[in-house]
């Protein structure tokens, strides 16, 4: 039994020590590119929750494809979001429904395989390795 209640309080302190989101924000044609720069340079993101508005230091906010969209025009109005708080659907709703400059926000997934193929020369395919496929 003790090892049940061990077991359940671990799973709820990695659960909310380990959550976070990661979302995508897409600035209309309208919003001056500098401006976005000063929304990323500032992590001038404000995040309304039901119950409260979360502070930007929890917040890593970058240009997509890791900078490589800044040059981009039509990439250049995409930034990506980190938080390390656990944002649900609505907050990103919210989040889009707070401002007329923003187009969409969409949050990102992760996808990862759950087997490894039944191919016998996985070893010597070199892609797999440069995409990170089984990281």
């Amino acid at each position: 039994m003790k090892n049940r209640i061990l077991i359940f309080f671990f799973i709820i302190i990695t659960s909310t020590y380990f959550s976070q989101t990661t979302f995508f924000i897409k600035y209309k044609e309208s919003v001056p590119v500098s401006e976005i720069k000063n929304i990323i340079a500032q992590k001038n993101v404000s995040i309304k929750s039901k119950n409260s508005l979360y502070k930007n230091n929890n917040l890593s906010i970058n240009y997509f494809a890791k900078g490589l969209g800044e040059d981009i025009n039509e990439l250049s109005r995409i930034v990506k979001v980190h938080s390390d708080l656990n944002l649900t659907d609505d907050d990103l709703q919210n989040l889009q429904q707070s401002s007329l400059e923003i187009e969409y926000v969409q949050k990102a997934y992760t996808y990862k395989i759950d087997f490894v193929p039944n191919d016998e020369f996985l070893n010597q395919q070199w892609a797999l390795g440069k995409i990170q496929a089984f990281d």
